[in-house]
C-alpha cells in the first residue's frame, strides 16, 4: 500500500512538539509517496517536487509520485529501523534531497 506525505513552503516540522509549524504558501511543495515491506524491511521511497512557481496540487502530487512507485522508479530507499517509526526515517531521508532541491529552486528564482 503506497503512503503519501505532502510538504509545502513555509511549513516545517517541529520535532520537539511533533507537530507541523507555520502557514503554507500557495506556491510549490512537495510530495513523498512510500511503501514499506515488513518481510524485507525496505522502504522504497518516490519524489513529487512542484516548481516554486507553479500551484501546488496534492492530488497531481499523488498521481506523479505514486506512478513513480508503482513503475519501481524510486529516488531511495532505505532499511527500517525498529528505534524510528517508518514516516520519521522517510522525513530523514528526504530531507538531504529536499535541501538540495530547494538550493537548486532559490537559484532558478534568484536568476
Amino acid at each position: 500500500m503506497i503512503k503519501y506525505i505532502h510538504i509545502r513552503p513555509g511549513v516545517t516540522y517541529d520535532s520537539a512538539a511533533k507537530k507541523l509549524v507555520g502557514d503554507p504558501l500557495p506556491k510549490g511543495g512537495t510530495t513523498i509517496a512510500f511503501t514499506y515491506n515488513p518481510a524485507t524491511g525496505e522502504i522504497d521511497i518516490t519524489v513529487a517536487q512542484c516548481h516554486p512557481r507553479d500551484s501546488y496540487s496534492r492530488a497531481r502530487g499523488r498521481q506523479i509520485a505514486g506512478g513513480r512507485l508503482q513503475k519501481g522508479h524510486m529516488d531511495m530507499y532505505c532499511i527500517y529501523d525498529d528505534t524510528k517509526g517508518v514516516v520519521e526515517q522517510v522525513v530523514e531521508q528526504v530531507g538531504d534531497y529536499l535541501d538540495c532541491l530547494r538550493r537548486y529552486f532559490e537559484s532558478v528564482k534568484a536568476a
